[in-house]
Parts: structure tokens; sequence; C-alpha cells
């Protein structure tokens, strides 16, 4: 009984290892914009309070970097860009 035990168990973990493995491929194969770089910078000036990530958009698009648009963390506003 020990010996199937610890077969299933070993077959269980691999099963889970070769979906997450598989699952990890092809996601970074067909996500959108292999090859570009972009680069992400949070400020503590903290526009989210007021404005959410609306204004945490507006915001970044305002600064030097050509930042595309900002996300409302729990403590900054952090700009991504190319």
């Amino acid at each position: 009984m020990a010996v199937v035990m610890k077969t299933l168990v070993t077959l269980v973990f691999t099963i889970f290892l070769v979906i997450s493995w598989v699952h990890c491929r092809t996601m970074s194969t067909i996500s959108p914009g292999l090859g570009i770089e972009e680069s992400e910078k949070c400020f503590k000036f903290n526009p989210c309070v007021r404005g959410g990530d609306r204004g945490c958009t507006v915001f970044c698009r305002r600064q030097r970097g050509g930042y595309l648009f900002g996300t409302c963390t729990k403590t900054a506003c952090c700009c991504v860009g190319r």
C-alpha cells in the first residue's frame, strides 16, 4: 500500500510540474510585444489617492520618458513606458 501511495504522489507532482511548465512556455511565446522593452518607474507622489489609475496615467504622460500609462499601488504611482 505504501508503494502505491508513493507512486500516486510522484505521479501527481509530475503532472503538476508538466502542466505548469507548459503553461509558462505557452504564455511567454504568445504574449504580444515580445522583444519590446518596457521600463517601469514608481513615484512617491501619489495621484492615485484622488484620481485612481486615470489620475496616475495623466501624471505619467506628463512626465519625461515617454510613459504610456500608469498603475496605482498601495503607496505609489508606477509609470510604464518604452
